[in-house]
């Protein structure tokens, strides 16, 4: 495209079908800069599977897509292809620019063509438990290769590049940080199938979205409801909706909610839509998030969009990001001190929070910014 920069977007680690903070990203981004007619053709690199979900870009002039002869899966084969010929791909088409929103990108250093890589957070670093050695080891030299071979690294939070500053050891100034977009929620389901489904009622349960790791402290909550049903606390609502655990320890959860009677009480919904995930959040008492670490950390934010009161922990990235709107719990595996703030709470007003650092237009400007000091600069 004449007189237009082209930018290669590496979309190859992107799984078809699959829905995680990664890839709302990054998916948010793109619709964000299809509308924003700035001076940068991007070049979609794709795979063979992944190709259909990205095809709609085909109709804006600001793009084109690379249907790469690979599928995402599986990963040791897309590896190899990554690292032996996409250097080869974008040397043949002379792109000079290369943006890998995840930490995995060649492992070469591709000369003539600069790069930017987004590396959300180093959970990993810190939960080495959750991973096999080899799998450890592996994440290390990823994050320390890209840290290395790429001319600049984003990431989610200023808490994050800290993080990645002191553990990869990288110069501060390498790292520049934009925070991830998160769109207001606009889809919903009637609170009323969803009262018939959990047996709930407007108001009257605590909600909360967690993955199955440990380090997001389900446990507490588990144990603090344990301890509102025992007691029978009139001033709070006694039941707790959970979405987003499976997985093995899953069955560890449900073991311990069986054990203690609450099976009425603390109701897993698993993976759930978005519209009833925003159902949920809508009509809840107050949303829940007692997690350890996060690099970023999107459901209190989406809860405070939708006007609900928020508990939560004072770890990491968590006051940051939610720019010190929530409630902290600062001793975050206590039951005590999450009984006493919840009771102080409740007799709050609820309130819509808008946080326009995270509105995605926004978001796209920052890393359209980025591209020009990058990308353009002499």
């Amino acid at each position: 495209m004449k007189n237009k920069k082209t930018i290669a977007i590496d979309l190859l680690w992107l799984k078809p079908c699959e829905i995680g903070g990664g890839e709302t990203v990054i998916r948010t981004l793109l619709d964000s800069f299809a509308i924003m007619n700035r001076h940068y053709e991007f070049l979609l690199l794709t795979t063979e599977d992944n190709y259909y979900s990205f095809k709609k870009y085909e109709q804006n002039s600001g793009f084109k897509l690379l249907k790469c002869p690979i599928n995402t899966l599986p990963f040791s084969q897309r590896l190899l292809w990554q690292n032996l010929m996409l250097p080869k791909v974008l040397k043949k088409r002379k792109i000079r620019y290369y943006f890998c929103p995840v930490y995995i990108r060649p492992l070469v250093r591709m000369k003539e063509i600069k790069t930017i890589v987004l590396i959300h957070d180093i959970q990993g670093y810190h939960y080495p438990e959750y991973f096999s050695k080899i799998r450890y080891k592996w994440f290390m030299m990823c994050w320390k290769s890209a840290c290395k071979l790429s001319d600049k690294i984003v990431t989610i939070s200023e808490f994050c590049k800290d993080d990645i500053s002191k553990n990869l050891h990288v110069d501060n100034k390498k790292i520049t940080v934009i925070y991830d977009p998160i769109a207001k929620a606009t889809d919903f389901i009637s609170f009323s199938e969803l009262e018939r489904k959990y047996e709930i009622k407007d108001n009257e349960y605590f909600y909360t979205i967690l993955s199955p790791l440990k380090h997001k402290n389900l446990i507490t909550l588990l144990e603090l409801f344990k301890e509102i049903n025992k007691d029978k606390v009139d001033s709070l609502p006694n039941k707790l909706l959970i979405s987003g655990i499976s997985g093995g320890i899953e069955k560890e959860l449900e073991l311990f909610v069986q054990k203690n009677n609450l099976s009425e009480k603390c109701i897993f919904t698993r993976y759930v839509s978005d519209a009833e995930r925003n159902s949920l959040i809508k009509h809840c008492n107050t949303f829940l998030f007692p997690s350890l670490f996060e690099g970023f950390g999107m459901p209190p934010i989406e809860a405070m969009q939708l006007g609900k009161k928020v508990i939560t922990t004072s770890c990491t990235s968590i006051p940051e990001v939610t720019q010190g709107k929530a409630y902290y719990v600062e001793e975050p595996c206590s039951v005590e001190a999450w009984l006493d703030i919840m009771k102080r709470v409740n007799k709050e007003d609820e309130r819509t929070i808008y946080f326009e650092q995270y509105e995605s237009k926004y978001v796209a400007s920052q890393y359209l910014k980025l591209f020009d000091e990058i990308f353009l600069e002499k």
